[in-house]
C-alpha cells in the first residue's frame, strides 16, 4: 500500500557504524552490540522507557474443535533512532475474535514505512477489516473479500489527506474460518504458522510469500505497469543497473535494501 522503493547500501561503505572506542561508555563496552553513531551524546533508554514503547496484547487461546487449539499473542516495539528520539513506532497490528461469527478470526499486521508510515499503517489497520466485513456481508466470497478489502483501502489512502507519496504500508493477514486458513499478503511482512505435535516439538512454516522486487516476478510484474525497479545507489549513478538480487524465503536479502 502506498509507494513500495528498494534502497541498497553503498558497496564501499564500512562495515560497522559503531561509536569510535574512545567514545563508548561503560555500557557499550560491557555489551559490546553495533550501537548506533551519535548514541554517545544522545543517551541510552531507561528500562522504563523500553516498556513504555511495547505494545502487546497477551497469549490467548481459541479452541478449533476435536481438541485442536490455536494460541497466539501480539508485540509491537518503538525502536531507538537517537537522532530521532520522537520517532513513531510505525507499526500496527488487529486481532478481532468472533469477526461477524462465531469461529471466524481477524489477524494482521501492517508495518509502515516513510515519512508518514505510521499513518498509512494505521489507516490500513482501521480499514482493511471493515471493508472486508463489509465485503462479505455484500455476498462476495473470502477470496474475493479480501482481494477488494484491500485495493479498496488502497485507493482510499490515496485519496485521504495522508500523503502517501514517498510512504506506505505492508499489510499481511490471516484470516481463520473454522479450521480454513485464508492468508494474504503485500509487502514483505510474513505469515509464519508454529505447530507442536504429540512430541511437543515445536515446527514452524511461512504461510506467505514476501512480496518485494527482490522477486524476479514481481520486478516483471511492476514493470509491465511502467515502474522502473532500481537500488538507490543506482539511481545515484554509484553502482551499475543489474537486477541480479535473486533470492528465494528465508535468505536474508535486506542487507542489501
Amino acid at each position: 500500500m502506498g509507494n513500495m522503493c528498494a534502497n541498497a547500501k553503498g558497496i564501499d561503505e564500512p562495515a560497522s557504524t559503531s561509536a569510535r572506542e574512545s567514545d563508548k561508555t561503560p555500557a557499550q563496552r560491557r555489551y559490546p552490540y553495533n550501537w548506533p553513531t551519535g548514541a554517545e551524546q544522545v543517551g541510552y533508554l531507561t528500562e522504563r522507557q523500553v516498556k513504555g514503547r511495547l505494545k502487546t496484547q497477551s497469549e490467548q487461546t481459541v479452541s478449533l474443535g476435536g481438541g485442536l487449539t490455536f494460541r497466539y499473542a501480539a508485540a509491537s516495539q518503538r525502536g531507538y533512532y537517537p537522532s530521532q528520539a520522537d520517532k513513531a513506532n510505525q507499526d500496527s497490528f488487529r486481532v478481532e475474535l468472533d469477526m461477524d461469527a462465531a469461529g471466524k478470526h481477524w489477524f494482521a499486521v501492517y508495518d509502515g514505512h516513510g515519512p508518514v508510515g505510521e499513518k498509512c499503517s494505521a489507516f490500513a489497520c482501521e480499514h482493511v477489516a471493515k471493508e472486508f466485513s463489509k465485503q462479505l456481508k455484500a455476498g462476495a466470497s473470502k477470496q474475493q473479500a479480501m482481494s477488494r478489502s484491500h485495493v479498496t483501502t488502497n485507493r482510499a489512502l490515496a485519496a485521504s489527506p495522508i500523503d502517501d507519496q514517498q510512504s506506505g504500508t505492508t499489510a499481511v493477514t490471516m484470516y481463520l474460518d473454522g479450521r480454513d486458513l485464508l492468508v494474504s499478503n503485500v509487502g514483505d511482512s510474513r505469515v509464519m504458522l508454529g505447530t507442536v505435535d504429540a512430541s511437543g516439538k515445536l515446527t514452524a512454516r511461512a504461510l506467505s510469500t514476501d512480496q518485494t522486487p527482490y522477486r524476479r516476478d514481481e520486478r516483471e510484474r511492476v514493470k509491465k505497469y511502467g515502474a522502473r525497479v532500481m537500488t538507490a545507489d543506482q539511481i545515484d549513478g554509484v553502482e551499475p543497473i543489474h537486477e541480479n538480487w535473486d533470492c528465494n524465503l528465508g535468505d536474508e536479502i535486506d542487507d542489501g535494501g
